[in-house]
């Protein structure tokens, strides 16, 4: 797969470059549902995006490909979504659980006898927490909650303590 890849890229920037005045170029392959880059050519002085710039000669132009074998999409039956393995969807959906568990107990403790004002804090923290989840896994709001959504529907359980 990652010579089919790397010719692929060859041939695009190839493309590019000939049928177009390019004082250099970066082509990126996405695989859907990805977030990261799997592979990345580049065409410029010596293969190097640094040395990239206007009225270089063109003889010293080389094409530079790096395949992230990290990134590969996984074999059938590992589902990929959002650039992420099952288990850090779980990983994902267990913190942000914990992030509202840690939310309900402070304003529990912080409002015990003024429901509205519990509430109100409740969901000020929650957010607070799932951001820093969001932060820390780079995902939108978006994914979180279609994570959330996951983990309920599949009915995951929580991790062994």
């Amino acid at each position: 797969m990652d010579e089919e890849v790397r010719a692929l890229l060859r041939k695009a920037l190839k493309e590019f470059t000939t049928k177009r005045e390019v004082d250099a170029l970066v082509v990126r392959l996405f695989f859907e549902d990805t977030r990261l880059a799997y592979a990345t050519a580049k065409w410029a002085p010596e293969g190097d995006w640094g040395k990239a710039e206007s009225g270089k000669p063109k003889s010293s132009f080389k094409v530079s490909i790096r395949v992230f074998t990290e990134m590969r999409p996984k074999k059938e039956g590992e589902t990929v979504k959002h650039g992420l393995s099952l288990d850090e969807r779980k990983k994902i959906f267990w913190e942000i659980c914990a992030a509202q568990d840690k939310s309900l107990k402070a304003a529990a403790k912080k409002y015990p006898n003024d429901a509205e004002k519990k509430w109100e804090y409740e969901e000020k923290l929650s957010k607070k927490y799932e951001k820093k989840v969001c932060n820390k896994y780079d995902i939108t709001e978006e994914q979180k909650d279609e994570i959330l959504s996951e983990g309920i529907k599949n009915n995951w359980p929580m991790p062994e303590p």
